[in-house]
């Protein structure tokens, strides 16, 4: 059940694209939803004292006044849409942004951010997906606008991560006309691919959910494979697991995920 969503801002021009997708999904199951602004702040504000340099004052002077007008334009965005929500800003230098963000979307049901390794510097989509327990819905920086989720794609290969991400897929895959499940060779275990595609298939069909299974035998990244099926499929979303690699698996995703989120022409629904 979604009823609780935090989007992330940034003041630039993707965060238009992101409200909109954000209070589509809040609409879609009478959701709040949560605008939270992180104004990113020099990081030399926060090694360097600022009272003796005319520069760093004004510096300072900059950075806030331009995090009060992105403020502004935002509030009035807000204001404007027809679901319940809210709007917070927080400051915060480079080095505490990884943090913080994993920590406020433990409140949420899903997180919704820019898909990541454009402009996401700060790692902060991968610090929600791997921190936060919940599930993260990324959207392409050239999606302007949300369309009727008809048809889901999504990856499987009987791994925790891949079930953990179908479970919170299912309120999208209940309200979608078409959900194709998609195994490919290099990432299932090896002898258990009909034991997944059926063990998937009935699970889903108890959620009242009809699916397509789709074994896939692919020479090539196994991410190319499922962003392949998604595409061919006209997909309006695609829901994967996210693999980490050990101990450095809070800050290094998998190259299956790491590709799709770089790659991905349509919105990715990913947990971990």
């Amino acid at each position: 059940m979604i009823k609780d969503i935090l989007v992330r801002l940034s003041g630039r021009d993707t965060d238009a694209a992101l409200i909109e997708h954000a209070s589509s999904v809040a609409r879609q199951f009478d959701a709040h939803l949560t605008g939270l602004y992180v104004h990113v702040m020099p990081e030399v504000l926060g090694i360097t004292d600022p009272t003796g340099s005319s520069f760093l004052q004004d510096l300072i002077a900059d950075t806030a006044n331009r995090s009060l007008r992105h403020m502004a334009v935002l509030q009035e965005k807000f204001a404007a849409l027809e679901v319940r929500n809210d709007l917070r800003r927080v400051e915060l230098y480079p080095h505490e942004v990884v943090e913080v963000l994993a920590f406020e979307a433990r409140a949420a049901d899903l997180f919704i951010d820019q898909l990541p390794y454009g402009d996401d510097v700060d790692g902060g989509g991968e610090a929600v997906l791997f921190g936060s327990g919940h599930a993260c819905l990324f959207i392409p920086a050239d999606v302007p606008r949300p369309g009727r989720v008809g048809t889901i794609v999504v990856g499987s290969n009987g791994s925790r991560e891949s079930a953990r991400a179908i479970e919170a897929a299912i309120p999208f895959l209940a309200a979608a006309d078409s959900v194709i499940v998609v195994t490919v060779a290099e990432i299932r275990p090896v002898g258990l691919q009909p034991a997944i595609e059926a063990d998937i298939g009935r699970y889903l069909s108890r959620h009242g959910i009809a699916v397509e299974v789709r074994a896939v035998e692919n020479a090539g990244p196994p991410g190319s494979a499922l962003l392949a099926q998604a595409v061919s499929a006209g997909a309006d979303m695609l829901v994967i697991g996210g693999y980490g690699h050990s101990r450095w698996r809070e800050l290094v995703l998998g190259g299956t995920t790491r590709h799709i989120l770089s790659k991905s022409p349509i919105p990715v629904l990913v947990a971990h």
